[in-house]
């Protein structure tokens, strides 16, 4: 397959079968107090009663998150801002009964969890995601394994 085919969904798929992606970023805000502290010679932290420290498969951060769910052609779904520490799984029964979100939902190993898959499946969505390295392998079709490479698309939003 090409490049340019990856994504491309097979000839039997129905074309009422969407897709949608979720993922978080972090807003570090850290560079910005760090750069005000050198200027203006304080210690206040920009934000100290809202900000709080979070961490990312990176390193540590201290800011907010944006949580995103945007549609198969980048469009914007439901979004949803949070401060630095709170988990990603928190967030997405808000974010998919918001957008009453039906189909699939493409993430990253920040939003699988203990029956998440089950619960989203009584509503009608179909979470996948890569696996963790303590879980059992799931098998996907090559439609399903395009879109999960390609799930990064959604990171261009910003």
């Amino acid at each position: 397959m090409t490049k340019n085919n990856d994504l491309k969904m097979p000839i039997d798929t129905p074309l009422t079968t969407l897709f949608c992606l979720i993922d978080d970023f972090c807003t570090d805000i850290s560079e910005q107090v760090e750069q005000y502290m050198l200027t203006c010679g304080k210690i206040n932290r920009v934000f100290a009663d809202s900000a709080t420290r979070g961490k990312t498969s990176v390193g540590w951060f201290y800011g907010f998150k944006i949580h995103l769910i945007c549609d198969h052609i980048g469009r914007l779904i439901s979004y949803c801002i949070t401060t630095g520490n709170v988990d990603d799984r928190k967030v997405l029964p808000d974010l998919i009964e918001h957008s009453q979100l039906t189909g699939k939902l493409f993430g990253d190993r920040g939003y699988v969890g203990k029956n998440w898959r089950s619960r989203l499946a009584e509503v009608g969505v179909q979470l996948l995601t890569r696996v963790k390295r303590n879980m059992k392998p799931q098998s996907l079709d090559a439609f399903d394994s395009a879109v999960l490479r390609k799930r990064g698309m959604i990171e261009a939003l910003i």
